[in-house]
């Protein structure tokens, strides 16, 4: 086909010939409506700990509202889902309704239309109800909606000269830009006398600024409560009033006529949901086609745990401190400061300044001349301490009454946390007008080195901005109340608990509430696993350096010990089984063996990479092991009961987390582990009837030697998740095909307590192939489910090892049922007699207890003889 030519037009260049007119400048919309979605979502039967990471804990969709750094503890300034605003509650007995809550759901509301004449400069328009449906002195909460059809200033002529809500001087003729309106929404109301009274709820100017050229509306909410209790009123009414002229000009032509919308009167729900944890909250429908999934990550329920025990905390602290020394002695002054990690200190004695170097950064007494420096001598196990930094140089006031504002802390000096995070902190101290929303506990966005940026709850206020004053004894806290659960003497390490997912420790900061007259100074942090301890005392509550000795009492607090866990489910009277099993009918003492067993470290039996660094710990401070490999507590309870289950199935299953299997004996409920145990008897040919014991084995092709063990992975949404567990010794000698088994790990969150689970399943295969029965006498009544006891069957092992005591002439001589021959290549000396014998006594059958014993707390260990009981 013949290709045509074509001329193609162009167009090049703009702008008109010299001296034409140049294009007129229009400023983008910057005014949208904006729709809100609500929820309510229950978490758990309360009371629980709550989010871990305040909002960083909420998913939408498995997006976290605000990404957060598992390895440092940093959370992200920037939320991922913008517009959301939440409340939330732990399910306390007398926890209360959060303002918060009463517009988002209320137990009944009307709207009225109003579509009020717009609103001019200085003439106030009030709006009240007027159906007969809704008496408006039961009001709680009240909202008012302003509207604009289009909100921007035209300069009709180049430079104009007029002072009203321009948003600069200068412009061409044709100019758009947007503009400022203002006006106040004010409460009047009557009491019952006859007095009127109107105040303002928002305590300042409200407005729109900016520019739009369609409708745009915004709702205005307040809440009416405290007024009816506190004056009572029998009519009201709401009262608005524009403070921005508008009257257009030759020069500019304004488009920003405001009018009344509607108004919505509601009573608020005023049930507190004792018991009841849950989230509220609202955000933006236009990131969503539809109502998202949420998902929440949480420290569940708040349960009864031993009062000489301290739960394990993911979120711990590792710092290291630089010291200051203010010292006096005798007959000299002494005045030393020692960095960490720096090898010279300085001492002033008598007016003398001496110098020296150190070899190696050592603890304990260093001397110069009649100075000793000693390291840690200020702080204490189990002290509560509080991280300061308190060189606040000034405070600024950002933003407006559109956006809301901000405070913006500068520093003397770098404070140490990471830029573009944020951190929780406490400013206390500002003095000045504005100083009740300045001192405040907020979330604060670090934005620089020195400074610190955090918004201020005083939205709508009309704030005055600007550098604050007051600020001279300001002091801005960035942990408080935080406990020191262990001190590294040796390289000047403090171990800190109960900082909080939110807290952060800064460097540089100062770390006041030591015992001693020296503070110190942080010099390096990072994220710690602090495991569970029993160093806590019983009287006082504070973590010592030694365990500490039980009295049978609880506190409470929460934990994820599976044995603590399962007590709760045996004793709550709300989802558990307290309204059958008393708290007297369940062997804590057992319990409190089992559970001290579960916290113990044990080596994770993975690579590092495989786990996140707050679940396990490679810390040779806490597992005894300078190699470098990581730990990890044995068990751990990690589980949502969300459904009805049949009773005895659930606790047996939270009973197999630990290993364990319940049997009802005496009146009391008892818990056996399947742990590493001691016997506690014996039984021979000579103490079973006929002698005779009767074996029975399982075939080899019933043995599994591969195991497929479920577990929820954390990193994954908490998704059920297949660990293959294969014995390799088993599998080389075994001829036959794989012969695989599934098995629940139920509760479990860890790849290698699941491993652990798949392991301990094949040792059974393995080990475990015989069955042995026998009967015997009374003699044996005191053995329960549980017990280890031993067995010496002279029919297997071909010689008679033990027999019965035909009598004892003394102390030291025995004459046995039969007679026995010394084999050759031994003396009577490399041989030992174990006796078991029957009478009224009896026996502790577990590892230790504390039993009042004739009105003393007297600990007991396992085989003690228990002469009296209370």
């Amino acid at each position: 086909m013949k290709e045509e030519k074509k001329n193609l037009i162009q167009i090049r260049g703009s702008g008109g010939a010299k001296g034409s007119a140049p294009e007129s400048y229009h400023a983008d919309d910057n005014l949208f409506s904006r729709q809100f979605a609500s929820y309510l979502d229950l978490l758990s039967e309360g009371p629980i700990k709550g989010l871990v990471y305040g909002d960083s804990s909420i998913y939408f969709n498995e997006i976290r509202m605000r990404d957060i750094d598992l390895q440092t503890g940093d959370i992200a300034t920037k939320l991922n889902h913008e517009n959301f605003t939440f409340v939330t509650k732990d399910g306390e007995s007398t926890q209360t309704v959060d303002p918060n809550f009463f517009d988002i759901y209320p137990t009944s509301s009307i709207v009225e239309a109003k579509n009020s004449a717009k609103l001019t400069y200085n003439v106030s328009q009030f709006f009240t109800l007027s159906s007969s449906t809704f008496e408006k002195v039961n009001a709680d909460y009240l909202k008012i909606t302003i509207i604009t059809n289009g909100h921007q200033v035209i300069y009709m002529e180049k430079n104009p000269t007029s002072e009203v809500s321009l948003p600069y001087t200068g412009g061409e003729a044709g100019d758009v830009h947007p503009i400022t309106t203002l006006f106040t929404i004010e409460f009047r109301y009557v009491l019952a006398d006859g007095t009127v009274k109107t105040i303002n709820p928002f305590k300042g100017n409200l407005g729109f600024i900016g520019k739009t050229t369609s409708k745009y509306a915004k709702t205005y909410g307040f809440n009416i409560e405290e007024i009816k209790n506190t004056d009572g009123l029998v009519d009201w009414a709401i009262k608005v009033t524009r403070k921005t002229q508008h009257e257009t000009s030759s020069e500019v032509q304004r488009n920003d006529d405001i009018h009344v919308e509607s108004i919505e009167a509601s009573i608020a729900d005023k049930l507190e949901y004792p018991y009841t944890a849950y989230v509220a909250g609202s955000f933006d429908a236009e990131k969503f086609s539809s109502i998202p999934k949420r998902t929440y990550e949480i420290d569940g329920r708040i349960i009864n745990v031993p009062k000489n025990y301290s739960p394990l905390d993911y979120n711990g602290r590792k710092i290291g401190l630089n010291f200051t020394y203010f010292a006096a002695e005798t007959t000299y002054d002494l005045n030393a400061v020692i960095k960490h990690g720096v090898n010279l200190y300085t001492v002033t004695t008598a007016g003398t300044t001496h110098s020296s170097e150190v070899p190696t950064h050592t603890s304990g007494a260093e001397t110069n001349g009649d100075a000793v420096l000693t390291f840690n001598a200020g702080f204490t196990y189990g002290e509560s301490i509080t991280c300061t930094e308190s060189a606040i140089s000034s405070v600024n006031i950002e933003g407006d009454i559109n956006d809301g504002y901000t405070a913006l802390l500068t520093f003397n000096v770098a404070h140490g946390l990471t830029v573009g995070k944020n951190i929780t902190l406490t400013v206390a101290g500002i003095t000045g007008d504005d100083a009740t929303y300045l001192n405040v506990t907020a979330t604060a966005e670090v934005v620089s080195s020195v400074a610190l940026k955090y918004a201020l709850e005083a939205e709508d206020t009309g704030l005055t901005t600007g550098t604050g004053s007051g600020v001279n004894s300001a002091v801005a806290t960035f942990a408080s109340s935080v406990i020191i659960d262990k001190i590294d003497t040796t390289n000047d390490y403090l171990y800190l608990r109960d900082l909080g997912g939110l807290n952060s420790i800064a460097l540089n900061s100062t770390i006041t509430g030591g015992s001693s007259s020296f503070t110190a100074e942080v010099a390096s942090q990072e994220l710690a696993f602090i495991p569970a301890n029993y160093r806590r005392n019983t009287t006082t509550g504070i973590i010592g350096q030694y365990d500490q000795d039980w009295d049978g009492t609880f506190y409470t607090s929460w934990s994820n010990n599976p044995a603590w866990v399962f007590y709760d489910m045996l004793t709550n009277k709300i989802y558990g089984l307290g309204n059958y099993i008393s708290e007297d009918e369940v062997n804590k003492w057992e319990l409190f063996s089992i559970a001290k067993y579960c916290d113990e470290l044990v080596p994770a039996g993975l690579d590092a990479a495989d786990y996140l660094a707050i679940y396990t710990t490679n810390d040779v401070n806490y597992t005894g092991d300078s190699s470098g490999e990581e730990y990890e507590p044995r068990f751990t309870s990690n589980l949502v009961l969300r459904t009805k289950q049949e009773a005895y199935s659930v606790i047996n299953s939270m009973a197999s987390i630990f290993r364990g299997m319940i049997y009802w004996l005496n009146g009391e409920v008892f818990t056996v582990q399947d742990s590493e145990k001691d016997p506690i008897y014996q039984f021979t040919n000579a103490n079973v009837i006929n002698g005779e014991f009767t074996y029975e084995g399982n075939a080899n092709k019933n043995r599994v030697n591969q195991v497929i063990v479920k577990w929820n992975n954390p990193q994954d949404m908490y998704r059920l998740r297949e660990e293959y567990v294969e014995s390799e010794e088993v599998l080389q000698t075994d001829k036959d095909f794989i012969k695989p088994k599934s098995i629940v790990a139920f509760g479990c969150t860890s790849r290698g307590q699941a491993r652990r689970l798949g392991k301990w399943k094949l040792l059974t295969e393995k080990l475990n192939t015989n069955t042995i029965a026998f009967k015997t006498a009374l003699n044996a009544t005191f053995l329960q489910p549980g017990d280890i006891i031993r067995v010496i069957d002279k029919r297997k092992q071909g010689v008679s090892w033990g027999g019965r005591i035909s009598s004892g002439t003394n102390a030291t001589t025995l004459i046995l049922d039969r007679e026995f021959a010394i084999e050759s290549d031994y003396t009577a000396a490399d041989y030992e007699v174990m006796v078991s014998y029957s009478s009224g006594k009896a026996l502790l059958a577990q590892d230790s207890a504390t039993i009042d014993i004739s009105g003393t707390n007297t600990t007991l260990s396992r085989g003690a003889i228990i002469t009296t009981w209370r």
